[in-house]
């Protein structure tokens, strides 16, 4: 008899040197090499990829389009360079008011990329303008967006952010945002440019908030089919005073019998608050003000609490805040503060959250020194029971800020607790809970995704991992309440990539998963909006 236990362990062996090449190959960075292993596959073997070649495939495509984009953007800047360099001379002598031969030949390249690509003349300018600012102060954004290491949507959240920066500064928030923006989505790098901005220009910063906040107004707007709408600008804090407002007179007005969404009781919240008033004022009856509502409820009269608006401030932050404050004389100069960051907005300058730092009330939060993150309020967050305290709440709202997911910016308060390690197997405690929307909660008991503390030294202490079904693991970091400090001696290496990450050990025995249970609960009804 024949043997074929060689043979078959040949063909193994073959079949796994395949995808290894295979990996390698779609794993590459854009270009030429990328474009033809991509072209070659949708040709001939798309059905033959297992899961996972798929979804290197769909990460390969997305690579090729910023390569793509990087290749019009450099031809486009050339372009550019050339006709207004030399442009030629119009045929008639320039009015006074009319643009230049250069502001004309700026135009004149706008239009004919637009005619030639078919896009709008507004969207050309807008590519035009980012291929001249990426190629003359921006070069390294350029070249990731080449590689594929920066999509779109995120080299334009750079040039959007620095445009109106002088150079010097516009190249430090480059630096500051590149070495992680890759592994960021699109929320998450506007976050690290706003931050990088203030670093970079506090005083510039503070000047731009304060003109920002005179152009504040309220439009109110007609809409069709008996409807309006009402759009507001105001500072950071007055809107989220509002939206915070809005979220609890909503969550009290829901009585049995009411089926409205929490977007509805929302909407009836914000009329009825301002008929009240107004009846107020006139000393009209508020039974005479129609009320929005489908159902017969109404918004219960508003108590003395005030809506919370949390802003968490560094003390070096507070106490330069508080020498500006105790010393106004002329000629008096003070190191400008560094960033504030407002719970379910972002980082703001500290001016724009100097009276809420007067009038707030304040916990102290001790961090660690080397990552910034959060150790400790002041009280045990450990609970012998299933239910947390509120302590452990506080403490949760802080340190986590968002959904524990990688990528979602979904706030505390529209999220869920969570034991990683379901209880009674895992503690009730600070350690061992964290906040998940309602979406990503469902996914993590139902959908496969498991998840882990890192062990790594070199990740921040509160790290999470999280496995996705196809075994792939995906870092969540905790973000820092306070700027790390840079200890002599000590190598601040940046984090290893997330393709890096050993995968995770096997799930826990089977336990009793955590049913949603709301960090606060303003509107338990309804899953966050996504």
């Amino acid at each position: 008899m024949f043997e074929s236990t060689g043979v078959s362990g040949s063909v193994d062996a073959l079949e796994s040197s395949l995808r290894a090449h295979l990996r390698e190959l779609l794993t590459a960075s854009a270009g030429g090499v990328l474009a033809a292993a991509v072209e070659d596959l949708l040709a001939e073997n798309l059905t033959e990829l297992d899961d996972d070649g798929v979804l290197d495939l769909v990460a390969a495509g997305q690579r090729m389009a910023s390569w793509a984009m990087a290749a019009q953007l450099r031809a486009a800047a050339e372009l550019l360079d050339r006709w207004t360099s030399h442009p030629e001379p119009a045929p008639t002598r320039r009015r006074p008011g009319e643009p230049t031969d250069e502001e004309l030949a700026h135009r004149a390249v706008v239009t004919e990329i637009a005619l030639t690509c078919g896009m709008s003349e507004c969207a050309s300018q807008a590519r035009v303008s980012a291929a001249h600012e990426l190629t003359a102060r921006l070069p390294e954004t350029l070249q990731a967006l080449a590689t594929g290491a920066l999509d779109w949507p995120k080299v334009q959240a750079i040039v959007a952010t620095t445009t109106d920066l002088d150079s010097s500064t516009a190249r430090a928030v480059q630096a500051a945002v590149l070495p992680a923006a890759g592994r960021q989505n699109v929320p998450a790098l506007r976050r690290s440019l706003a931050r990088a901005v203030i670093d970079a220009d506090p005083a510039g910063a503070d000047r731009r908030h304060q003109q920002q906040r005179r152009q504040r107004q309220v439009i109110c707007t007609p809409l069709p089919e008996g409807m309006g709408e009402v759009w507001a600008c105001l500072p950071a804090t007055g809107m989220l005073t509002v939206q915070s407002a809005l979220d609890r007179l909503a969550a009290a007005s829901r009585t049995p019998g009411d089926h409205r969404s929490a977007d509805q009781r929302r909407a009836d919240a914000f009329v009825d608050v301002f008929a009240e008033t107004l009846a107020t004022a006139t000393g009209q009856d508020t039974a005479a003000v129609p009320s929005t509502a489908a159902a017969p409820p109404r918004t219960p009269p508003r108590g003395p609490r005030r809506p919370a608006v949390v802003v968490t401030v560094p003390l070096a932050t507070l106490t330069g805040l508080a020498r500006d404050a105790a010393d106004s004389s002329p000629g008096t100069t003070h190191p400008t503060p560094s960033t504030a960051d407002l719970a379910g907005y972002g980082p703001v300058p500290p001016a724009a959250v100097r009276d809420l730092l007067a009038t707030g009330t304040w916990r102290c939060a001790a961090v660690d020194d080397r990552h910034g993150t959060l150790q400790g309020l002041g009280t045990s967050t450990f609970t012998p029971t299933y239910r947390p305290g509120r302590a452990t709440e506080r403490h949760l709202a802080l340190r986590d800020g968002t959904c524990s997911f990688p990528g979602c910016h979904q706030p505390t308060r529209r999220c869920d607790l969570d034991h990683r390690t379901p209880y009674p197997h895992g503690p009730t405690c600070e350690c061992n809970l964290i906040t998940l929307c309602r979406h990503h909660h469902l996914l993590k008991h139902r959908g496969g995704y498991r998840v882990r503390a890192s062990t790594s030294d070199a990740d921040p202490p509160g790290t999470l991992i999280w496995t996705t079904p196809l075994g792939r693991n995906h870092r969540r970091e905790p973000v820092p309440l306070a700027p790390p400090r840079r200890q002599p001696g000590l190598i601040h290496a940046p984090p290893a990539p997330a393709a890096g990450v050993p995968h995770a050990p096997p799930a826990p025995a089977a336990a009793r998963p955590d049913p949603p249970r709301p960090l606060s609960d303003p509107l338990p009804d309804d899953a966050p909006p996504f």
